[in-house]
């Protein structure tokens, strides 16, 4: 489409205004419906041009599909993510349940034996499923009066654990109170490059030089429910989802350990869930749940040289899960 200057120029230059709609590519009638408005016009005010603050809509497009590819690109990066072992040597790797380390019913004597044993057993490497804290939102801010532990010294307790507890952290995963008031970007920050940081779930696996690969599906919580069962959700995502040795998840503050063997899929695989370390709780008391004394961190102890159901086993306790890593480490 001409410019309006085109038009004045064309009409000034061309003999007739069928010639000037010729130059400009347009309806003859397009070209005097222009003139005849110049003319009723007349002199116009010479007007300041304001320069537009935004980008040119061809930048501000460029940088809108460079930003979906690096997105696309994270996204990618994320499924089935390979971390690396160093050798076939068996391995553990330790889903710690719920912390809520400021929370007065955090089970804090259990918490520090099982930090403990995580950092000086060699071949044990930490998986969060999330909730380090409280975090509280909304409403339920109100109940930062009925604990100890301010949010301050809360996130520098959640620092010490990620960076200086001495756990070989592969993975921090967020759980929902993770991401209250934007609790994500400053839990992003905690860990750095410490380790791997997930928002709710993460599928990953586990590569062994001898080309064994273990597969993992972890989320802060699965879909599905049931009251008779607590792996229900682990068993409707290994029946409907991508097919992996390992179904872990947290979030419910109740756990538990299942092994099965899909003779469809040939795969041995185990379902698990931390219930974590809030074992004190007024809102399970209020409503009947009841409060287990283990799996608050489900140890997987992985033997790479093994096969079907002896290549995984996994422990509700962290110190049995530890003195089992450490009797196949010996005997290897």
């Amino acid at each position: 489409m001409p410019t309006p200057e085109e038009y004045r120029s064309a009409i000034a230059s061309c003999p007739s205004l069928r010639a000037a709609a010729k130059y400009l590519g347009v309806n003859k009638e397009t070209v005097r419906r222009f003139r005849d408005k110049e003319l009723l016009r007349g002199d116009e005010v010479k007007k300041p041009v304001i320069p537009d603050k935004n980008l040119p809509v061809e930048e501000i497009i460029k940088q809108a599909k460079d930003r979906f590819m690096r997105h696309k690109a994270k996204e990618s990066s994320l499924k089935w993510m390979p971390f690396e072992m160093p050798d076939n040597k068996p391995i553990a790797l330790a889903f710690m349940g719920d912390p809520h380390v400021d929370d007065d019913g955090c089970n804090w004597p259990l918490l520090e034996r099982d930090i403990l044993l995580l950092a000086n057993t060699k071949g044990v490497y930490g998986i969060n499923c999330g909730d380090l804290t409280n975090n509280w939102v909304g409403r339920l801010m109100a109940l930062y009066a009925e604990q100890s532990m301010t949010k301050s010294e809360a996130i520098k307790v959640v620092k010490w654990l990620i960076q200086d507890s001495g756990i070989d952290w592969l993975l921090i995963n967020a759980g929902n109170h993770d991401a209250w008031n934007e609790g994500c970007y400053l839990l992003e920050q905690l860990v750095g490059d410490t380790s791997i940081m997930t928002d709710w779930a993460a599928k990953f696996k586990i590569v062994f030089p001898n080309k064994v690969e273990i597969r993992v599906d972890l989320a802060h919580d699965h879909k599905g429910n049931s009251q008779w069962n607590p792996l229900h959700a682990q068993m409707k995502q290994a029946k409907m989802g991508d097919t992996a040795h390992l179904y872990n998840a947290g979030h419910r503050h109740e756990g538990g350990i299942a092994q099965h063997e899909d003779p469809f899929k040939n795969i041995v695989y185990w379902l698990t869930r931390s219930r974590g370390y809030k074992y004190i709780d007024k809102y399970a008391d209020l409503h009947g749940f009841g409060s287990q004394d283990y799996y608050a961190t489900v140890m997987a102890v992985i033997d790479p040289t093994a096969e079907g159901v002896n290549q995984i086993m996994c422990f509700g306790d962290v110190e049995a899960g530890c003195k089992y890593l450490e009797y196949l480490r010996g005997r290897k």
